[in-house]
């Protein structure tokens, strides 16, 4: 039974695990080799989830479920939101009204007691 550690059991829990350099990298970081593709990872992240948000806007804007080529407001929704991007894709492919059909600035239902515009060239 040995109560103090001996000289050799001092010098093998100080060496190196196996595969491993045998010299500390001390003052240089790899962080800064890396930080030009995290940019990138990061735009593309930030950029995806933008497109995510227009789509399921770009689906609640829809005034009537019999514009949309397939499907339905709820469908949709839940298309986009359970599949993320991939599922915006699908909408932008297959579901989404085409553009003319949305008609963005609808014009107010006409006054029945308000007379008609006249003809082009009536006046002047």
């Amino acid at each position: 039974m040995r109560l103090a550690p001996t000289q050799q059991d001092t010098d093998s829990a100080q060496a190196w695990p196996v595969g491993y350099p045998q010299t500390p990298h001390r003052g240089r970081s790899t962080v800064s080799s890396d930080a030009p593709g995290i940019v990138i990872i990061l735009i593309l992240g930030l950029a995806a989830f933008a497109f995510w948000i227009w789509a399921i806007v770009d689906v609640v804007r829809v005034p009537d479920d019999s514009m949309f080529k397939a499907g339905n407001k709820l469908v949709w929704i839940l298309v986009i939101v359970i599949t993320g991007v991939i599922g915006a894709i699908i909408y932008l492919v297959v579901g989404r009204p085409a553009p003319g059909s949305l008609g963005g600035a609808m014009s107010p239902p006409a006054d029945p007691d308000r007379p008609p515009p006249p003809p082009p060239g009536a006046i002047g």
